[in-house]
């Protein structure tokens, strides 16, 4: 999965504004960073 896609729907059907409106930055940066690492998985 491309991490850019976490911006688009279906996950802005749930929070507008991107993962952020969920997950305070520290964690949505931890997110986007293991997305390749479960990608390679």
């Amino acid at each position: 999965m491309d991490p850019k896609l976490l911006y688009e729907s279906p996950f802005r059907d749930i929070a507008a504004s991107g993962p952020e409106q969920v997950f305070s930055i520290e964690r949505t940066d931890q997110l986007v960073d293991v997305i390749p690492c479960l990608n390679d998985t």
